[in-house]
């Protein structure tokens, strides 16, 4: 049986751009839980998450159109609501906190507003 984290990295979408031969068109989240239980003991849950971004970039210097014009887009809003979001939380503010404003953002929220 192949190792997980090979096979999800032949999955994620690259394409060549004018700054990047190899540019990651997607972010890549990998979540592990481990729980442990032993009779007689309580028993332990813990979660990581481990995350790659794939980089902004400028349209014009990065010469992107059509399908990876979007992709450029999406990836550049989805780090902006991260962006946005780091920033709510870090200055404590208690109104509406974007995590469902990216995709990103809801995969991550756990992790980002937890006691991680």
């Amino acid at each position: 049986e192949p190792a997980l984290l090979p096979v999800a990295a032949k999955a994620r979408a690259t394409a060549a751009t004018a700054m990047n031969q190899h540019s990651s068109r997607s972010h890549a989240v990998f979540t592990l839980q481990m729980h442990v239980s032993d009779p007689g003991v309580v028993s332990r849950a813990a979660k990581a998450c481990f995350v790659d971004l794939a980089g902004s970039e400028r349209t014009a210097k990065s010469g992107t159109e059509g399908t990876r014009f979007k992709e450029g887009v999406a990836i550049n809003q989805s780090l902006s609501v991260l962006g946005r979001l780091i920033n709510a939380l870090s200055s404590g503010a208690t109104g509406h906190l974007p995590f469902r404003d990216s995709k990103l953002t809801l995969l991550l929220k756990e992790a980002l507003s937890g006691n991680s």
